[in-house]
C-alpha cells in the first residue's frame, strides 16, 4: 500500500481535474472521469471511488495504491512514484 500524506493527495487530485478541464467536479462529472481514465490508461477505477476519492460518498479509507496509480497515470505520470517525484522537486 503506497504510503502518502494528505497534501499529496489533493494535489493529485486538484492535477487530474485540470487535467480533464473540470474546474469544480460535481457528482455527475464521476461517471464521465470514470470513463476517461480508462480510455487514457487501460485502468479501471469506478465512478463511486472517483466519487469516494473527492468526497461525495462516504469512506473512512484513503485510496489505494491501484485508485492514485491510475489517476497519476491519466495526468502523463507513469505512476504515482513519478507523481511524487516530479512534485517533490525544488
Amino acid at each position: 500500500m503506497a504510503r502518502y500524506e494528505t497534501s499529496q493527495l489533493e494535489k493529485l487530485k486538484a492535477e487530474l481535474l485540470n487535467h480533464c478541464g473540470i474546474r469544480e467536479i460535481m457528482p455527475s462529472d464521476c461517471k464521465r472521469l470514470s470513463a476517461d481514465i480508462y480510455a487514457k490508461t487501460h485502468l479501471q477505477v469506478s465512478e463511486t471511488t472517483i466519487k469516494r476519492v473527492y468526497g461525495f460518498a462516504c469512506t473512512e479509507f484513503m485510496p489505494s495504491t491501484f485508485t492514485i496509480t491510475a489517476m497519476a497515470r491519466y495526468c502523463g505520470y507513469h505512476g504515482w512514484n513519478n507523481f511524487i517525484e516530479h512534485n517533490s522537486r525544488a
